[in-house]
């Protein structure tokens, strides 16, 4: 299911309603839960909705684990800090809980957010089945559905199909829910969501009669809903998909770049893609005393019992690593949001923890992250036995010995008195993590003439000597390959395109940094660093070859002239005009969901996020499944400009690949006084470069197998 919601200042956000360390559990699973300290939250607030017995549902339809999946999150609740009047409980089966009727759902929803206040925290829960109905074409929502049909949760009073109305009766669809938590947001509060239940329009078989084993979805059809209807509705979707909301680049640079005002914010985290079906089972597994539970609610409780200070993403990175440790390849949870490396339940931001699962094949150590994930070649990682491990719980280190875009091929090295570690000594399940990023940026640069003014001959000199941080220069003379050359004339210090001329006025005005100001030496240094990330992530693209990838992902580029003449995007760099629009229709061929980040890289080296459409949005596109990426061309910029669209295949058990990190501002044309965004960390500055190790200019990449990346180029000449 995905949920769109769409308030103002608000990022648009999909919810889908669908080791060496561990806990110990007791017999009737004592979790041992540690109390968060004072929380600086205005106030907090929880919702649960749980529903197990279904009154007109056939009876192998009904459930067990609702009502232990709302009890158990409750005891997490108030171990965590919240208070009993601040949790609203609607679950059959639960002392002292109202009924989850549609209703009384859809009322404590609204009553939710009428009392929430800016700075408050959230928590919604919701626990039962899920199904699908064919979308009402009059709303605006049923743009948002590829396959035709709207996702439902159902609630105890669930009726049948009503073909008169045009929906199943009494269903919460997920626009429904959408425009509630897009309501919370829009007035300034954080929410962590999780849905637990199934959205598919296949029901699992195989299993279903397990007794253990119980799947949270109900076909549509055993809601009445005739599979001639779901294949009209279905038809109907691919003939009439529509685009989306036309992005324009410096809206969503503006949007990927700014900061939330107060602690509003999002992670949602969702048990199953909508192509696949989650399931409750008896847990702990092969205890005398296990109950029903959800698999994927347990596992997030069973993680908050077995460490402290924990991320979003290390919360979601434990979840996948339960999963393959019990050996459950499917479903594949979601992840997503504008806060994942924000501290679960935590009231002040901490520093992200970047860690990938290790992989060891046949004696070799791998990790699927690389050049991309902002890795570099030579760097030592940490090894740790679970995602979950504190700083200080480390069991070794490994070495890049082989770095590609997207790989990394690694061996175990000593580093201090910690020795390396025999490959067969790791533990199945550790992870990798990135203690002190390397991450350098390459970028050749002409340095001024002679002559040069002293506070710019300062500057260089003092770059020169003390290598900034993230960025290595490489300062090369007028005739030799560069990338940008550093000229001064009229008090400026302009910063020239290599290829380029000097253009002192108008929209292509070569970006110039004052002088004669305070800070010049950090507003050059920064600048650098900008350039050399949004060259060598072009630099990059444009190496690659196509791969298996590129038989899966069609696209079809058009130009729209602003009068209305459409023709297919030339494959050179055509000349694009003020009021011009590109139009990207993206379609998944294959058999499995592609991840996909498209990156705008504008002609004043800022870089946009484009998909996914807003900050956090989950970038996954089912196989089948397709969308149409509108981007409106004015003359805001002027110049080169190049649209990156990374796609990668989806892995079972694994997190999504999104590289929105990978965002960054503009440079103004001229950098005076005015505030600039200066580099505050530099998993943000930083991005990749030619390195030692790494693939080169002229070299073939080493991609994953179901890997693919594009790059459309054009110019902007104004009106």
């Amino acid at each position: 299911m995905t949920l769109n919601f769409n308030a103002q200042r608000t990022p648009r956000a999909p919810f889908r309603l669908s080791p060496q360390r561990r806990p110990r559990f007791g017999a009737v699973l004592a979790l041992t839960l540690l109390i968060g300290s004072a929380s600086a939250w205005a106030e907090r607030h929880a919702l649960l909705v749980g529903v197990s017995n279904y009154p007109s549902l056939d009876a192998k339809l009904q459930l067990d684990g609702p009502k232990n999946d709302i009890l158990l999150v409750n005891s997490v609740l108030l171990r965590r800090g919240f208070k009993p009047e601040q949790i609203t409980t609607l679950a059959d089966g639960v002392a002292g809980a109202a009924d989850p009727t549609r209703a009384a759902i859809l009322g404590a929803f609204d009553a939710l957010v009428a009392r929430a206040k800016p700075g408050d925290y959230v928590y919604i829960h919701f626990a039962g089945h899920g199904s699908q109905q064919p979308v009402d074409k009059a709303h605006p929502a049923a743009r948002n559905e590829a396959d035709g049909l709207f996702e439902i949760f159902l609630p105890r009073d669930i009726g049948k199909w009503n073909d008169t109305i045009g929906r199943v009766e009494n269903a919460i669809a997920d626009h429904e829910l959408a425009a509630r938590l897009d309501a919370l947001l829009a007035k300034d509060v954080f929410v962590f969501a999780v849905f637990d239940a199934c959205h598919s329009a296949t029901l699992m078989r195989g299993t279903a009669d397990d007794a253990e084993v119980k799947y949270r979805q109900v076909s549509p059809s055993a809601l009445g809903v005739s599979q001639a209807r779901i294949d009209l509705a279905q038809a109907d979707a691919v003939r009439t998909r529509g685009a989306p909301a036309s992005a324009e680049p410096e809206a969503a640079l503006a949007a990927s770049s700014a900061t939330p005002r107060g602690r509003g914010g999002y992670v949602a985290f969702y048990a199953a893609q909508t192509t696949e079906t989650t399931h409750e089972m008896r847990l702990p597994a092969g205890h005398p005393q296990r109950k029903s539970y959800g698999l994927f609610g347990y596992t997030i409780a069973e993680a908050l019992g077995a460490a402290e200070g924990m991320s979003y993403r290390q919360l979601g990175q434990y979840v996948l690593q339960r999963y393959a440790a019990q050996n459950v390849a499917s479903p594949t949870p979601l992840f997503g949001g504008t806060h994942l490396d924000a501290p679960v339940f935590g009231a002040t931001a901490s520093v992200p923890v970047r860690q990938w699962p290790l992989v060891q094949e046949k004696g070799q150590l791998s990790v699927a992250a690389g050049v991309l994930n902002q890795l570099s070649g030579g760097e030592t990682l940490a090894l740790v036995a679970s995602p979950l491990a504190g700083p200080t719980e480390l069991i070794g280190h490994v070495q890049i010995e082989r770095l590609d875009v997207l790989n990394a091929r690694l061996k175990p090295v000593a580093v201090g008195d910690r020795p390396a570690l025999a490959v067969d000594q790791i533990p199945a399940g550790a992870y990798v993590r990135q203690t002190a990023p390397q991450v350098n940026l390459k970028l050749r640069v002409v340095p001024p003439a002679a002559g040069a003014p002293t506070r710019v001959a300062t500057a260089v000199d003092a770059i020169q000597k003390q290598r900034p941080r993230g960025v290595e220069l490489q300062w090369v003379s007028s005739t030799q390959e560069a990338d940008l050359r550093l000229a001064t004339e009229d008090g400026k210090l302009w910063l020239v395109s290599a290829s380029g001329a000097l253009v002192k006025s108008g929209p292509a005005k070569t970006m110039s940094i004052e002088i004669d100001q305070p800070g010049f030496e950090d507003k050059l240094t920064d600048s650098l660093q900008r350039v050399g990330k949004a060259l060598n992530l072009v630099r990059i693209s444009s190496q690659l070859e196509g791969t298996a990838a590129a038989r899966n992902l069609e696209l079809t580029p058009v130009l729209v002239r602003k009068n209305g003449a459409r023709a297919a995007l030339a494959s050179l760099v055509p000349s694009l005009f003020d009021g011009d629009v590109v139009e990207i229709g993206i379609r998944n061929k294959g058999k499995s969901a592609i991840d996909l980040t498209a990156l705008y890289v504008d002609a004043d080296w800022g870089i946009g996020v484009l998909y996914p459409t807003q900050p956090g949005a989950v970038n996954r596109i089912e196989a089948g499944a397709s969308d149409v990426l509108k981007i409106d061309i004015h003359d805001g910029t002027t110049g080169l400009e190049r649209l990156l669209l990374i796609a990668v295949e989806a892995r079972a058990g694994a997190e999504r690949y999104d590289f929105s990190f990978m965002s960054q501002a503009q440079l103004e044309r001229t950098r005076g006084d005015q505030s600039s965004d200066p580099v505050h960390d530099v998993f943000l500055a930083a991005g990749f470069g030619e390195q030692e190790g790494v693939v080169t200019r002229g070299a073939k990449p080493q991609l994953p197998g179901r890997t693919e990346m594009r790059l459309f180029q054009w110019r902007v000449v104004g009106k």
